[in-house]
């Protein structure tokens, strides 16, 4: 019974690890898309409603 525990208690841990694994390269990826100016300024947009001063916001039907 120990080691029937002990071997779920593993597998547990071991998702626990794959899924801790997948969130940290998600998040490194963010981290890289985020030093590109390009994506900083498609937040700053979508996100902000911020334009460059030579730059012409067009407002479509929002559905």
């Amino acid at each position: 019974m120990i080691m029937a525990d002990r071997s779920e208690q593993l597998t547990q841990k071991e998702k626990q690890k794959q899924a801790a694994t997948q969130t940290e390269q998600q998040l490194q990826t963010e981290v890289n898309r985020l030093k590109d100016p390009e994506y900083i300024g498609e937040i700053a947009r979508s996100k902000y409603g911020l334009y460059k001063p030579e730059e012409t916001p067009i407002i479509g039907d929002q559905k």
